[in-house]
């Protein structure tokens, strides 16, 4: 066992983040027991601020490699050569797909000396469709949630006796009750302590939703502090809002501030008291578990609560709907007037999470397996199968079913006498849609993207633009085009519903028949946006 090392895989960077936290904290633990240890670090995202190598790594005790970034095909070779160097090896690939291609193609040549745990980290429809076609390799299957596990094992019932439930470890030295960093001073003077850290951009966590509650508060007159933490795309428009926002009120309500190393965390979570996250999805949210464990009351949108064990609404959190930012601020003025539900809810978290998050019993669990997935005979990956996921993925029989339900899709917002209409989203799926698109009796007005890089470009002459610049283009429809997203974008029908726009949705509505698009193999999973079941590919 001991020729064997165990390389965590950061695809997105060594960046302040709940990933970067997770491979830490395992890997330190396991490097503590007799493993050998690697966190693999691709470069950063030049939007996200990378931590110090040489610092994080005297602090956890670990090896950390730096690698090209994982996207950058140029240094395919370069990256391929990096992982040769941790054989034989267990590998951790981590949350893209590209992580899992690289092992996937070293399996081909040296799979005596590969092995691959697949690590569920998120309630997402990508995650599984990845982790379905990554599966050839994937030893182990080892998820962070029940919900995670449930559907793991359902939609892989073959591979079940590999699926291994288990947690993050959600400290960065120790889970021992007497632990004098987790003891939380409670206090009932003074503003209301409201943190978030983590990344800046809207596409999952929502971070501009951060700003708006705390516009709401202060116009409720409510005594708070907003601390946000992190790095990202918006931070120049968070920071503008803030700005303006403390200006006006002639006091610093909203705080921003750099990212702090892993090990820094705890401190921090200490001098707050509420944990504000509004996140259209998570998996088991770090910081999440991190504040809990520190003595906060987690304020959640549901989207970030979804299939997190601990979370119980009213008794260990509480939480309002995804967008709901009303929903959100009544929470928080609540909190800041009655201190000793406050300190109730927080003593209940914090025990949640103490008990939960142990480590010793899942590092236990985890060495076991590892165990035995090392004796096990190599596994390489299919020589008639793509090891790319999109290659794969893409079909003229997907591509024509969406271009039928865009279809479907036209006629029905046509019959509801909508004329203005805007597309949702200038991916893949988009693209795929061209000729329909050219060929649509609807007056198209835009494109809507989330990533504020394509605002101010234009997609077949139609300009890109983000939601809320969307409704000045006089619209009275919007068309969802996402199949793996639209669960997310949905979340935003309640914002353009209270403009007088109707969203439509190609593959969640009833309203787009079966009969009018042909069957799909679908799963249903709950969303927390309309409060109806919807529907999302199936692992």
């Amino acid at each position: 066992m001991n020729d064997w090392t165990l390389a965590f895989c950061l695809p997105h960077g060594l960046v302040p983040n709940g990933m970067t936290t997770w491979a830490l904290n395992t890997a330190s633990h396991l490097a503590r027991r007799g493993w050998t240890v690697q966190v693999l670090a691709h470069e950063a995202n030049a939007e996200y601020q990378s931590l110090n190598v040489e610092e994080v790594a005297h602090a956890y005790d670990i090896d950390i490699q730096v690698l090209p970034a994982i996207d950058n095909a140029t240094q395919w070779q370069a990256v391929q050569r990096a992982y040769a160097r941790a054989l034989p090896a267990v590998f951790f690939p981590s949350t893209i797909e590209q992580s899992y291609e690289h092992v996937a193609a070293l399996s081909l040549h040296r799979p005596q000396d590969v092995r691959c745990v697949g690590w569920n980290h998120l309630n997402h429809a990508y995650e599984y469709k990845m982790l379905k076609h990554f599966l050839p390799i994937c030893g182990a299957l080892i998820s962070n949630t029940a919900e995670g596990y449930r559907r793991l094992t359902e939609r892989g019932a073959h591979r079940e006796i590999d699926v291994l439930q288990t947690h993050h470890l959600p400290c960065p030295l120790s889970m021992d009750s007497d632990d004098a960093s987790v003891r939380h001073v409670v206090t009932t003077r003074g503003p209301l302590r409201i943190a978030y850290a983590g990344r800046f951009e809207d596409a999952a966590k929502r971070a501009s939703d951060l700003v708006t509650i705390a516009e709401k508060l202060s116009r409720r007159g409510c005594d708070f502090v907003l601390t946000l933490v992190g790095c990202g795309p918006l931070l120049p428009k968070l920071k503008q809002r803030a700005d303006h926002l403390n200006e006006s009120v002639q006091q610093r309500v909203i705080e921003i501030h750099e990212p702090l190393p892993p090990n820094e965390m705890g401190p921090f979570w200490c001098s707050q008291q509420v944990l504000l996250l509004a996140s259209a999805y998570e998996g088991q949210s770090m910081q999440l578990m991190e504040a809990m464990r520190h003595g906060c009351v987690p304020v959640l949108s549901r989207g970030a609560a979804a299939g997190v064990d601990l979370v119980r609404d009213n008794e260990t959190a509480l939480l309002f709907d995804v967008g709901e930012t009303d929903q959100a601020a009544d929470h928080l003025h609540h909190l800041a007037q009655h201190p000793n539900d406050r300190t109730e809810i927080a003593a209940r978290a914090q025990a949640a999470a103490m008990t939960a998050f142990d480590p010793a019993p899942r590092l236990d669990q985890l060495e076991a397996m590892l165990r035995i997935l090392i004796e096990r005979p190599a596994i390489p990956w299919p020589v008639d199968r793509p090891i790319s996921m999109r290659a794969a993925a893409v079909s003229n029989a997907a591509d024509e079913n969406a271009r039928r339900r865009f279809q479907a899709t036209v006629e029905i917002v046509k019959q509801r006498r909508h004329k203005r209409v805007a597309i949702y989203g200038a991916g893949r799926h988009t693209r795929t849609l061209a000729a329909a698109l050219a060929d649509c009796e609807l007056d198209i007005r835009c494109i809507i993207d989330d990533d504020a890089r394509l605002h101010g470009t234009q997609l077949w002459g139609w300009p890109i633009v983000g939601r809320d610049e969307a409704v000045d283009h006089n619209i009275d429809a919007v068309i969802l085009s996402s199949k793996m997203n639209e669960t997310y974008l949905l979340s935003h029908r309640p914002y353009f519903e209270a403009n007088g726009i109707t969203v439509f949705a190609l593959y969640a509505d009833d309203a787009i028949g079966e009969e009018a698009v042909g069957e799909i193999t679908t799963a249903p999973i709950p969303t927390q946006h309309t409060g109806h079941t919807k529907e999302a590919a199936a692992l």
